[in-house]
Order: structure tokens, then sequence, then C-alpha cells
């Protein structure tokens, strides 16, 4: 196939974040820091983090799973491949 005739296409997505919800008052309790600071330079005002030892290809599967709808496979069909 000539490089000017490849396309590629963004046919889903599929993401996850961890249930466990850290607010920048939270944060406060760990680190020397405080909401106001944290908020006027990064604008965040809440973070996800995963419960410790979680690896991040256990994050990556259940995204992946979203993308592909809980299927095992993409949705596609073959005749896709052969466009």
């Amino acid at each position: 196939m000539p490089r000017a005739n490849r396309r590629a296409r963004i046919t889903s997505l599929g993401r996850y974040v961890p249930e466990r919800v850290v607010t920048n008052a939270d944060l406060e309790k760990i680190v020397n820091t405080n909401d106001e600071w944290i908020r006027t330079r990064t604008g965040i005002e809440q973070r996800r983090w995963a419960e410790p030892g979680t690896p991040t290809s256990e994050l990556a599967t259940k995204a992946v799973r979203e993308c592909l709808g809980g299927s095992t496979r993409p949705s596609w069909t073959s005749s896709w491949w052969r466009r």
C-alpha cells in the first residue's frame, strides 16, 4: 500500500480512574502545602490514587476493556482490516 493512502482512525476510547479520591485538603495532611497554593499553580482540586500494590497493567487493562466495549477483541469486522 503506498504511503499516501495509509490512514489511521480513532474508533474507540477507553479510560479508567481508581475509585480513591484524594482532595487538596487530604494532601495538606500529608505534605506541607495548601489548597490555594495547589489550585492557583495547577488548577487541580482532586486526584485519583490507585491502592498500594496495584500494578499499572491492571489500570490499563480496565481502560482497554472499556475501549473494546467489554469484549476480548475489537468490534471491527475482519473486512475493516482489508479496506
